[in-house]
């Protein structure tokens, strides 16, 4: 039996400040937005955290990474 916490849309919210300390500032682990990424006009990246989330499910769900080969 295995245990453990899948987190395949996880936002995690971080700072630096002035004097180099990190500090964490929101964890977010329902539904975080992805439309941040259009926001900086980075389409690429919003479709691929998109997708992202949707691999991790195949994943889970135990079909393989490789794409099918059509046969």
């Amino acid at each position: 039996m295995s245990l453990g916490v899948n987190c395949g849309n996880f936002g995690v919210d971080i700072g630096i400040d002035r004097e180099g300390h990190l500090w964490l500032i929101e964890v977010n682990n329902r539904d975080p937005d992805p439309s941040i990424a259009l926001d900086i006009h980075d389409k690429p990246l919003y479709y691929s955290l998109k997708t992202g989330i949707l691999y991790y499910a195949k994943s889970l769900a135990g079909f393989s990474g490789k794409k099918n080969s059509g046969r």
